[in-house]
């Protein structure tokens, strides 16, 4: 990851680009389709992002036209990995494909439910 740069990837219709912004918070783009033929790049960017220790890190998901259970999956598991390395991983924006799948798969109030019941 380039601080003050993106850094950039992309694998079988998955884009990905990385931001720090100037308070340190770090924004992960992803753009194109997340399924299980690149759920692995996906996890590499955030295991980056989550190594360089920010306070912060926001999954921008605007660009993105698809995402399946996989993404859905993968994102839990950043999101534990990241709270274990006391960074908070949260979605931003997010395309209506995905916001419709998240709605569907209430990961987002079961991970709420799940820190409220396990504080740092």
């Amino acid at each position: 990851m380039n601080t003050g740069s993106p850094s950039e990837g992309t694998q079988a219709g998955l884009m990905t680009s990385t931001s720090v912004e100037p308070e340190g918070r770090i924004v992960v783009h992803v753009g194109g389709e997340l399924d299980l033929s690149c759920v692995s790049q996906f996890l590499v960017v955030l295991d980056e992002a989550i190594e360089s220790r920010p306070r912060e890190i926001e999954l921008d998901l605007a660009d993105l036209a698809f995402m399946d259970s996989s993404g859905v999956g993968a994102y839990v598991h950043a999101f534990r990995r990241a709270r274990s390395k006391n960074v908070a991983l949260a979605i931003g924006d997010r395309s209506p494909a995905v916001n419709r799948v998240l709605e569907l798969s209430g990961v987002e109030e079961a991970l709420s439910a799940e820190v409220n019941s396990k504080p740092l």
